[in-house]
């Protein structure tokens, strides 16, 4: 993504805090040749609590947002890809972070 010329590279939240805080030193190390910025999807909008993942159905769905946000900004990373719906409450919660709808 990054030699072809990306700006931005989209991956899952749920990829566990090791993975993220991996992918936040992979963004570093590709800024220090151009911009370039890792988005996290939190939990996508197709998802409501009928059709969570079995894993996922313990919990609400802006509980796993919340969650998963706080994983992303722990690992380094600021980027989250969120539904129009959350970026109030985000923004509230993590105002560091930058929000994509």
């Amino acid at each position: 993504t990054f030699e072809s010329g990306a700006s931005f590279a989209t991956v899952h939240a749920s990829n566990g805090p090791e993975a993220l805080r991996e992918i936040a030193a992979f963004e570093a190390e590709c800024q220090k040749n151009r911009k370039f910025h890792v988005l996290c999807v939190t939990v996508l909008t197709s998802f409501h609590e009928r059709n969570l993942p079995s894993h996922w159905r313990s919990s609400q769905v802006s509980e796993h947002v919340f969650s998963l946000a706080q994983d992303v900004l722990n690992s380094g990373l600021k980027g989250l890809v969120c539904s129009p719906e959350e970026v109030s409450l985000l923004r509230k919660k993590f105002p560091q972070a930058d929000l994509v709808t």
